[in-house]
């Protein structure tokens, strides 16, 4: 009965849930960069800051103010399209990683048998194959010796593939 309401609950309210909680973070990451608004205020000045005359200053006073304007929203820009740069990267990121993860997880429950069955059967993998060579040339190379649970851990490694 347990193994019976787990499936159950994976394989409805759990994927359903799951997809749910990668949406809202989606959404919440997507509130967080507001990309729209920095979009809206991209020529802004930085922080809102901005260097105010006194009115009847000095031609030089005048343009002294006008160049830090000019300063503060140059630097508004760049901040805004570096963030704007940063959220559509972690935006997209967080979507393709989701969606990966929701097309993975009915897969989830069966993986621990199937590595088990793929084992027995002898199947490796090209990254099993390049960390037992990297590691046969590693330890070739070098006199240490390593310990007693690591040599354990690599001759289990080995013997299983």
């Amino acid at each position: 009965m347990l193994v019976v309401g787990f499936f159950q609950w994976w394989y409805l309210r759990g994927w359903k849930h799951f997809a749910r909680k990668t949406f809202s973070t989606l959404r919440n990451l997507a509130d967080s960069f507001s990309i729209s608004l920095l979009l809206r205020t991209l020529f802004a000045p930085y922080k809102q800051i901005s260097a105010y005359g006194s009115g009847g200053e000095s031609v030089q006073a005048q343009f002294g103010d006008f160049f830090d304007k000019l300063l503060s929203r140059m630097i508004g820009f760049i901040m805004r399209l570096l963030i704007i740069f940063v959220g559509i990267i972690v935006l997209t990121a967080v979507l393709i990683i989701g969606l990966i993860a929701i097309a993975v997880w009915p897969l989830l429950p069966i993986l621990p048998l199937a590595s088990v069955v793929l084992t027995i059967a002898g199947v490796t993998f090209w990254w099993t194959n390049s960390i037992i060579i990297a590691n046969e040339r590693k330890s070739r190379g070098s006199a240490k010796s390593s310990s007693p649970l690591r040599s354990a851990l690599w001759w289990l490694l080995r013997q299983s593939f």
